[in-house]
């Protein structure tokens, strides 16, 4: 992936099947490796975020351009303190 931006679509869908759906441009870091070489990266998307039911939240990620060289995106959620 070349750019250093990725523009997606944030869909959340809520357990009682609400749906909350946004854009996004997803701020990419300069890469550190050749192109060739995987690369993970960690960028900050929501913070203090309150679920406010409990339940299974299902999260969709669809790319706003044409996407080459991206494996996967995946969300690590931390509670906050």
């Amino acid at each position: 992936f070349r750019d250093d931006t990725l523009r997606l679509t944030i869909r959340t869908i809520s357990p009682d099947s609400l749906v909350f759906e946004e854009s996004y441009t997803l701020g990419l870091p300069p890469r550190r490796h050749p192109a060739a070489l995987a690369e993970e990266a960690s960028v900050p998307y929501r913070r203090h975020v309150i679920f406010p039911d409990s339940g299974i939240y299902r999260m969709a990620f669809t790319p706003a351009m044409p996407v080459r060289g991206v494996e996967a995106i995946g969300i690590n959620q931390q509670k906050s303190e």
